[in-house]
């Protein structure tokens, strides 16, 4: 039997990027990633919202990438 208590949510990290170094972070994410990846307009003019569920890749774009102008992280 599966034990549903045992089963953690994944936090989602939404990450606010300018519209220019998207194209870095999706070539990057293309290369070494695995993990599912969702890009969205943002309210904030000339900027994307990356969506996803990996906090190392997540960790990737902030720090390795320097790409993010602000996180934010929804815990479900």
């Amino acid at each position: 039997m599966f034990n549903t208590t045992s089963v953690r949510r994944m936090d989602k990290y939404q990450i606010l990027v300018k519209k220019g170094r998207l194209g870095m972070i999706v070539e990057d994410w293309l290369q070494h990633s695995e993990c599912d990846l969702r890009i969205r307009n943002a309210k904030t003019d000339g900027c994307r919202v990356v969506e996803l569920t990996d906090p190392l890749y997540a960790a990737r774009i902030i720090k390795w990438l320097q790409a993010a102008e602000k996180v934010n992280i929804v815990k479900q």
